[in-house]
């Protein structure tokens, strides 16, 4: 919980107050595994007031023989075709994990043809 994080949220949700949650969600994927494409907001609840982060503990690079990275969809929230299809995806089941997921393989996703997966490399801290 440092300052500088909450200076930023409150500046991106342009409120003078940003308080958070008593639980925290670390998350720690072994080599070969992974978190399948999924919305925060089936672990965390859905509001306009919510920020979720994703903060590296150590380096993490992206790429094919890389152990990878958090990867996104730039601009998904704002694209109807997106926004109206997975708009009653609002809560993972009994499970927490697994439940929460939007498909085991991105690729079955049915997305637009404008949506594409991106990552980047990123350093231990990288808010």
């Amino acid at each position: 919980e440092h300052a500088a994080l909450f200076d930023a949220t409150a500046r991106l949700l342009e409120t003078d107050e940003v308080v958070t949650t008593c639980y925290k969600w670390l998350r720690a994927v072994p080599p070969g595994a992974f978190t399948g494409p999924h919305m925060d907001r089936a672990y965390v609840g859905c509001s306009e007031q919510r920020l979720t982060a994703w903060i590296p503990l150590g380096d993490v690079r992206c790429g094919q023989k890389e152990l990878g990275s958090l990867c996104w969809l730039p601009g998904s929230h704002c694209k109807p075709q997106v926004v109206q299809r997975f708009k009653d995806y609002q809560q993972a089941g009994s499970d927490g994990e697994r439940s929460g997921w939007l498909a085991a393989d991105p690729a079955a996703l049915q997305l637009p043809e404008d949506c594409r997966w991106e990552s980047a490399h990123f350093a231990e801290g990288d808010v």
